[in-house]
């Protein structure tokens, strides 16, 4: 089951997740992601994980982290559509317009991200014979979902800022054995 709050002859093209990198302090991540552009209005993103490309980088509990990926990838979507423009990521892949501000003081309130509502941290079993990256906060289960709203607008000086709004799930994380760990990512 794929999170889809709406729009459901709109399908997140799922063929292989798109990835952004990027870093905190010491600790590179790489957040696998899906898209779709929803009801003609809608910028969507589909949360998957978020990848530790180095050791003893889970030191943030999977809310921060959700909401810190979410922020860098809309960033990173709108940046590479206002420089590559029809063979930007969003376009290649969605063949639609990107929700942005395009003069400054301007925002748009399209953008969404939905994913699943339980998350915890793995380590990587791995590690030791394939050290592609040490860990990943990732869902628990994917009974339940969430959605979060955010706000993105352009500063005085043409910068991007990406704000969250708000961001709701029809469940709390289940208690029973086995989901100590899971963190509910969404309210």
């Amino acid at each position: 089951m794929i999170c889809m709050p709406d729009c459901f002859n709109d399908s997140f093209k799922i063929q292989s997740p798109l990835t952004v990198q990027f870093q905190l302090g010491p600790c590179r991540y790489v957040a696998d992601f899906y898209i779709r552009k929803a009801c003609g209005i809608w910028c969507d993103i589909l949360l998957w994980r978020v990848r530790a490309l180095d050791s003893n980088c889970n030191n943030y509990d999977p809310k921060t982290m959700c909401d810190i990926a979410e922020a860098q990838i809309i960033h990173h979507l709108i940046n590479d559509y206002n420089q590559k423009g029809t063979n930007s990521i969003w376009y290649r892949i969605t063949r639609t317009e990107i929700c942005r501000p395009t003069s400054p003081g301007e925002c748009t309130y399209f953008w969404r991200v939905s994913k699943a509502t339980c998350w915890k941290f793995y380590l990587n079993p791995d590690w030791g014979r394939y050290p592609i990256y040490w860990g990943a906060y990732s869902y628990c289960l994917y009974d339940y979902c969430c959605l979060t709203w955010y706000k993105v607008c352009m500063d005085q000086l043409g910068q991007i800022l990406v704000t969250q709004v708000e961001s709701q799930t029809e469940h709390d994380c289940p208690t029973q054995s086995g989901m100590e760990d899971c963190i509910q990512v969404c309210d």
